[in-house]
């Protein structure tokens, strides 16, 4: 486990807008810390040392539109500046690591998009998607740490505007077999499926705000004509 005087400042700086508030001599401490720690742990790893981003609730806010953290840009190029290349992966595949970096605006600094492995990630498993082990592994989900790779838990902040913990109050599936609304898939957006719900005109994402139309229902056989009598 990495001590607070590593994790606090680059915590901070996370969770900063663009001009990054924390003491940049902490920052340079961490950094050195994360270097020196790299190096003990794997000395005969020469491969390019890298940081480990996790995509949905790391470089996005958990509010409402999945918005871009504020402070991702000048995170990442605090790595590069020492050196250190930065990787994406995502449970919702390498495309999707790919299309929210472009997305966020931190494309520029990423050498490789990738697919997480299933859960749980094994160190073997990891190691084959990745080819080396990362400086730093940063994830929303603790229960995600590989092995005993460095880990900074980027826990939301429930103060964040619009985080998500607070309009689960407003989340009322509303899918109760009506036939003219098929229950939809996942959000085809943000992939969850456990905020999709029913509105007057279509399926709404309550997490990230997508609206798409209902499914065209399916065409009923026309009533027979009941006899006449003759």
């Amino acid at each position: 486990m990495l001590s607070p005087d590593i994790t606090e400042p680059l915590t901070a700086l996370l969770r900063s807008g663009p001009t990054p508030t924390p003491d940049p001599t902490s920052l340079e401490r961490s950094m050195s810390a994360l270097l020196t720690l790299s190096e003990t742990v794997s000395p005969h790893d020469t491969a390019e040392p890298f940081l480990l981003l996790d995509v949905d609730w790391v470089i996005t806010l958990p509010a409402i539109g999945l918005p871009p953290r504020p402070g991702i840009g000048p995170f990442c190029q605090l790595f590069i500046d020492h050196g250190v290349a930065i990787k994406l992966w995502s449970g919702a595949g390498a495309e999707h690591a790919k299309k929210e970096a472009h997305r966020v605006g931190i494309d520029k600094h990423v050498t490789a998009y990738l697919s997480k492995p299933d859960y749980p990630i094994s160190q073997t498993a990891a190691i084959s998607a990745l080819g080396s082990a990362p400086i730093l592994q940063v994830d929303d989900d603790a229960t995600e740490a590989v092995a005993d790779w460095p880990f900074l838990h980027l826990s939301p902040d429930p103060q964040t505007p619009g985080h998500y913990d607070a309009q689960l109050s407003t989340i009322m599936p509303n899918h109760q077999g009506d036939p003219m609304k098929p229950v939809p898939n996942d959000c085809p957006k943000c992939g969850l499926g456990a905020f999709v719900t029913d509105t007057l005109i279509g399926h709404e994402c309550t997490f990230c705000g997508n609206h798409w139309p209902y499914l065209k229902s399916p065409t009923l056989p026309t009533p027979r004509e009941a006899p006449t009598n003759a």
